[in-house]
């Protein structure tokens, strides 16, 4: 990961996460927020696949943002 623009601050939502995998078909599921900003999110248990610069969209309860991926971990792990 880049050098950041912002600090991140560790919180644990419970967040929707929605859009498209990389298979093309569509989800939207709950997973958990790491850490956040004003301008991105990390996020915990995502299981779609999903690609580098694709968008996604994300819901808080009457929030609705989408952000483009830009760091995806590796498979299989916590991150």
């Amino acid at each position: 990961m880049g050098r950041r623009c912002q600090s991140r601050k560790q919180v644990n939502l419970q967040v929707r996460i929605f859009g498209t995998d990389s298979n093309g078909h569509v989800f939207s599921e709950k997973v958990s927020t790491v850490n956040i900003s004003r301008k991105g999110a990390e996020l915990a248990g995502v299981r779609p696949e999903v690609g580098l610069d694709e968008i996604v969209g994300l819901t808080y309860g009457d929030n609705r943002v989408h952000f483009r991926v830009k760091w995806i971990g590796e498979r299989g792990t916590p991150n």
